[in-house]
């Protein structure tokens, strides 16, 4: 009798085991699905966040470059202005001496 115990005992741990494996598979792709789903959303959310970024950064880029050309501009027409006064300064000097 014995042994009838230890056969039924090891089918019912089988079976036991034959229904857990059948749980796992059957419940492992609706938790991937949705995992994938979530990871879907994340990398569309990322791509949003790296493109709105990237569309900043080239306005602050422009905006400063712009800014710099001014400057130049700026810097470029005072040292004009300045040489100016100083060529004028300069001419009656060498006329003076001649």
């Amino acid at each position: 009798m014995r042994s009838g115990n230890v056969c039924a005992k090891a089918l019912r741990v089988v079976v036991i085991l034959a229904w857990l494996t059948a749980l796992i598979f059957i419940r492992t792709p609706a938790v991937s699905a949705q995992q994938t789903d979530d990871l879907q959303q994340q990398i569309k959310q990322l791509k949003q966040e790296y493109e709105q970024a990237i569309a900043d950064f080239q306005k602050r880029l422009a905006a400063l470059e712009q800014k710099a050309a001014e400057q130049r501009t700026k810097a470029t027409e005072q040292g004009t202005k300045a040489a100016a006064p100083e060529t004028k300064a300069v001419a009656p000097e060498t006329k003076a001496t001649e």
